[in-house]
């Protein structure tokens, strides 16, 4: 099973871990490809692929329908919604844990449900949250990689029904 998603190619390891971590072993191989436009462009040459993209903001069911129609009937999108940094709000024990001193829970959004928390809500939560740390704010480049191995898989998948899609789907194909 191949997996196409929008992310740095450092990201590899730590997402097929975390995916691993809930799913069991599986045969995966996780390609990210930078750019949304660059995952679904290797998506479109791959027979039966997987991709995971941010939804960015955009409302579900028109993406869906128009990421399908790009990238063909036998592939599978998958989204992070609003990005992967719900996932990260989503386990608040992996953001204490990872930021240590100063950490500020309290500017973490009040709303349970991360899926619904604006992309500009999460970008202004996780770096209010952080502002007074040791180790220095949220940086995506710098912070992205510890909290991917620090997140409960369980936790996300409780917390964010499209990442349960994905790992229902994944745990379907391995069972098949």
């Amino acid at each position: 099973m191949r997996l196409y998603m929008e992310g740095n190619k450092r990201l590899r390891a730590p997402i097929s871990q975390f995916i691993r971590k809930i799913t069991g072993p599986i045969d995966l191989k996780v390609t990210p490809c930078n750019s949304r436009d660059d995952a679904i462009k290797q998506c479109v040459k791959d027979e039966s692929a997987m991709l995971l993209i941010d939804s960015e903001g955009e409302e579900l069911h028109p993406l869906i329908s128009r990421i399908r129609s790009q990238i063909g009937p036998s592939n599978h999108p998958f989204f992070m919604v609003q990005k992967m940094e719900a996932w990260f709000i989503a386990d608040r024990n992996a953001l204490r844990n990872h930021f240590g001193a100063g950490f500020r829970e309290s500017a973490l959004p009040r709303n349970r449900n991360v899926e619904e928390v604006s992309i500009q809500d999460i970008d202004n939560a996780l770096r209010n949250a952080t502002r007074d740390c040791a180790k220095q704010r949220y940086s995506k480049g710098r912070d992205d990689v510890g909290l991917l191995n620090l997140l409960n898989p369980n936790t996300v998948y409780n917390a964010c029904p499209n990442f349960a899609l994905l790992i229902d789907y994944l745990r379907e194909l391995a069972a098949a």
